[in-house]
């Protein structure tokens, strides 16, 4: 018997043209999940897929930066130790009152540790957790007193070379009491941030380290005898984001809680500081996964209409 095939016509053609193309949509599909599970793999990265008719389809990652990671530990045992590159210090006369970063000094003045001195002297500190002469583990901080150091402040900056704006930064540190104060008002940290190293801005409540009086002015052995970690709070800077190339300004101030009277003082010092930002990117789609973007879209539409005319006037 004889076979007969037939071959299409173009109406056939015209047919199968018209059908969803599904080797299209399921290759959408497959980038979004492959994409997906390698940035979960890496990152803590959100992916957000945009379809609008005149867009081109893109992915936005959430690419984390590395800016700054600070022990502390490399300045060494000295009194006169010199701060990490990139990293400042002052005292001012003036309670919760900052210098500028180009006015700021290079290195510290003191050093202290177990069993600080009541009759200490103020200034800024390298702090040792330990035997200040050999302690390895070090913090940078401030003491005040009735006659001098009514603020403290410890100056970062970082440079944006990344390859986009950064748009937040996760922070972590540690703040360390070094020493008791019967103040009573008592004393604090609170970071502050700039643009151009000298007109600042609160980071807000969520980084502010406040100790209550104590009741007395003790050192401790082992020092320091508390600890207060800041562990992983977002600063949003969306609506100012960080330049590519641009620098980026931190200060943490030490001063009296509230009030002017600067006598008794706790001694507080910074440690263990981490600072990452956050910028997003956004990486087009493949073109082979556009069609199947149109065609979800498509059906999208098609079915929305749907329930709109089944709904009552």
């Amino acid at each position: 018997m004889r076979r007969i095939v037939r071959l299409p016509t173009t109406k056939d053609r015209r047919i199968a043209s018209n059908r969803p193309n599904i080797r299209s949509i399921q290759v959408v599909l497959n980038v979004v999940l492959t994409e997906r599970r390698r940035i979960v793999r890496t990152s803590s990265a959100r992916v957000v897929i945009f379809l609008a008719f005149g867009f081109l389809p893109v992915v936005s990652l959430a690419d984390t930066v590395s800016l700054v990671n600070e022990n502390f530990d490399g300045i060494g045992t000295s009194a006169t130790a010199t701060l990490p590159t990139n990293w400042k210090a002052d005292k001012n006369a003036t309670v919760q009152t900052l210098g500028t970063f180009a006015g700021a000094g290079t290195s510290t003045a003191l050093r202290a540790g177990n069993n600080m001195s009541s009759s200490a002297g103020n200034g800024i500190y390298n702090f040792g957790a330990g035997d200040p002469a050999a302690a390895s583990d070090r913090a940078v901080g401030f003491l005040s007193s009735g006659s001098g150091t009514a603020s403290g402040n410890l100056y970062t900056v970082f440079q944006n070379s990344d390859v986009n704006a950064i748009t937040s930064l996760n922070i972590s540190s540690h703040v360390e009491k070094y020493r008791d104060g019967t103040n009573a008002n008592g004393f604090s940290m609170q970071l502050l941030y700039s643009a151009d190293g000298s007109t600042r801005m609160s980071a807000g409540a969520a980084f502010l380290t406040a100790f209550a009086a104590d009741g007395d002015n003790s050192g401790f052995t082992p020092a320091p005898g508390t600890v207060v970690s800041i562990a992983g709070q977002t600063l949003n800077l969306s609506a100012s984001p960080i330049a590519v190339g641009s620098s980026f300004y931190l200060a943490w101030n030490y001063s009296v809680t509230s009030g002017s009277t600067t006598t008794f003082a706790q001694a507080l010092g910074i440690d263990n500081v981490v600072i990452n930002g956050n910028a997003p990117a956004l990486v087009p789609l493949p073109k082979s996964a556009w069609g199947g973007l149109a065609m979800i879209g498509w059906l999208g539409l098609v079915a929305g209409s749907k329930r709109l005319r089944s709904q009552p006037a």
